[in-house]
């Protein structure tokens, strides 16, 4: 399934009720989710791959490769990097 930017109206009750719905189709049946979206705070307590765009790919890989990369924290700034690895468990094991 695609989705894009799919919670930019939602409210956060009804956009966790989504993520939780879209996690439970990718655990439980298997389905592959790519999800495209500017919230990175919130989609790192859920995806396991993150594709980082602008013009080119800036970054490609898992959260816990994001969280630990120097460069990522160039392009975000070292804050904001942080509250996005800190809502991620940095198992793979969400959304």
């Amino acid at each position: 399934m695609i989705f894009d930017e799919p919670t930019t109206a939602l409210d956060p009750e009804t956009r966790d009720v989504f993520y939780a719905l879209t996690r439970s189709l990718n655990q439980e049946e298997g389905t592959t989710i790519v999800l495209i979206t500017h919230d990175s705070g919130v989609i790192g307590q859920y995806a396991q791959y993150l594709l980082y765009l602008d013009k080119k790919i800036i970054f490609s890989g898992t959260f816990r490769d994001f969280c630990a990369s120097r460069d990522m924290a160039g392009v975000f700034g070292p804050e904001s990097q942080h509250i996005i690895c800190h809502q991620h468990d940095g198992t793979g094991s969400r959304l």
